[in-house]
């Protein structure tokens, strides 16, 4: 039964070249038949969605609560705060450099996954490291696979803590097909060394563990959304602990119970003591509504604290991107059809949750101020603080499929201010917003581009909440970085 299903599983893996997957993580697994049989290119380009979206939301906590009704609290009036620093580039001297969507940024680094095929092709060189050296950003090093492997899609998922480094690998082969790995790297001095192989102690063939990951000073997060958890492609979440031996896997994260194609673990944050897992393809709220979870961690370890469902309507994959920080939680929706639109394609919405009184209640239902702009709105999503970034890959404002990155600002009464960020250099097809990053006064946006073109025609472009003044070349050979500096 296993090689009959493995073999299955790479019938489907290999069909999904013939459609892309311009879809968040989706596309980072490589597949079209995700969540019990629904296409990708139906859930992404079209299909009917629901004219009616619910005014309340439910409710979960420990105990039972009322209902409340949503409040869109957003402004399309907000004065312009982000700009437009610089776009890198992969080497035009180098034929095999090339970027792909996975970005992560910490403080004045940035880590930039490679280009890869959809489909079972070969990965582009590695994980490219770029610092701050004054007014530039420099490609310190890349890291490749430690074996080798070319078509483990290394980098698929990056997330860069302090001096640590966490790299998804979801179709590394060692052991079986695609069980997927994650790699851990610690900065000694100027140098990037490998610290740590990460697996499941139980992984299986498809796994794809590998294809999330979020890490802090302590704690990894990695998903496996494809596990079969009982049923297949329920999914599952591996937490690894350090401890004066290294890291240690001390707990295995899964719905309960597991829901055949629900994904749990497709993307997943981790901050304070809190873990968020999205599950887009839980069908328990109808098709393809999708579920979040959140857990805790107490004094016996990792608990469920709350389960989510999509505050309004369904086939939203509710859970596609999470973030968290502080005592708020982001969690998107980027198929939900919006209100006030009129054209009933699915556009997507953020939806923000604090906690109060033992309950997560929804504080805000975040998009655009035009219900028709931004497809795919939250499609990704990071979050600092009081700021955060938004995807929404297959906009096609700047030309079909262009993509673009909305920066949010949270004022003190709890209403989000959404800038649209703009680069002067945005194409069509470019899926911009497909990875998002963000740290204090710098986000950047991955435009991942089609990776099955030669050369693929990725990118990252930076934009930085000072206002820029004077435009000029850099001419620095490692990359190609056009910017804008202070004098």
């Amino acid at each position: 039964m296993e090689g009959l299903r493995i073999i299955v599983k790479c019938i489907v893996v290999g069909a999904s070249a013939l459609i892309p997957a311009h879809f968040n993580h989706i596309s980072e697994l490589g597949n079209n038949n995700l969540g019990g049989g629904m296409p990708v290119a139906t859930l992404v380009h079209g299909g009917l969605a629901p004219t009616d979206i619910s005014s309340a939301f439910m409710q979960h906590s420990d105990a039972p609560q009322s209902v409340k009704p949503v409040t869109i609290m957003t402004t399309s009036n907000a004065p312009t705060a982000w700009r437009w620093q610089s776009t890198i580039e992969p080497n035009a001297n180098n034929f095999d450099w090339k970027f792909g969507a996975a970005v992560s940024i910490y403080e004045r680094t940035i880590a930039i996954g490679p280009a890869r095929d959809w489909d079972l092709g070969i990965d582009q060189t590695g994980v490219h490291i770029y610092t701050l050296a004054g007014q530039h950003w420099r490609c310190d090093c890349t890291i490749s696979h430690p074996s080798g492997d070319s078509h483990a899609q290394f980098g698929a998922c990056v997330a860069l803590k302090n001096k640590l480094l966490l790299i998804g690998s979801p179709r590394d082969n060692e052991g079986a097909f695609e069980t997927g790995a994650a790699f851990v790297y610690k900065k000694v001095g100027e140098r990037w060394d490998h610290e740590a192989t990460l697996k499941r102690s139980i992984s299986n063939a498809a796994d794809q563990f590998g294809a999330a990951i979020a890490c802090d000073e302590h704690t990894l997060v990695i998903g496996a959304p494809k596990a079969d958890e009982g049923v297949i492609d329920s999914g599952a979440v591996e937490v690894f602990e350090r401890d004066q031996v290294g890291w240690r896997n001390v707990a295995t994260l899964t719905s309960n119970p597991p829901r055949a194609g629900a994904l749990f673990g497709l993307s997943v944050a981790v901050d304070s003591g809190r873990i968020i897992v999205g599950a887009p393809g839980d069908k328990s709220d109808g098709n393809f509504s999708g579920r979040a979870f959140i857990f805790t961690r107490g004094a016996t370890g990792w608990a469920l604290q709350a389960e989510l469902s999509c505050p309004s309507g369904t086939r939203g994959w509710f859970g596609s991107a999470v973030a968290g920080d502080q005592s708020r939680v982001l969690i998107g929706a980027p198929r939900l059809v919006r209100p006030n639109q009129t054209d009933l394609n699915p556009r997507g919405m953020v939806f923000e949750y604090r906690r109060a009184n033992g309950c997560w209640d929804v504080a805000a239902t975040i998009m655009p101020a035009n219900a028709l702009e931004a497809d795919s709105f939250g499609c990704s999503i990071a979050l600092h603080k009081d700021h955060a970034v938004f995807g929404a890959s297959i906009d096609s404002l700047a030309g079909r499929l262009a993509g673009a990155a909305f920066a949010g600002a949270r004022n003190s009464l709890g209403v989000w201010a959404l800038e649209r960020l703009v680069a002067p250099d945005a194409a069509p097809g470019q899926l911009a917003g497909q990875m998002v990053g963000i740290f204090g006064p710098r986000i950047v946006v991955g435009r991942m581009g089609n990776p099955e073109e030669d050369p693929a025609p990725g990118a990252v472009s930076i934009f930085v909440i000072a206002p820029p003044r004077i435009a000029q070349e850099d001419g620095s050979g490692t990359s190609s970085t056009r910017m804008f500096v202070d004098p």
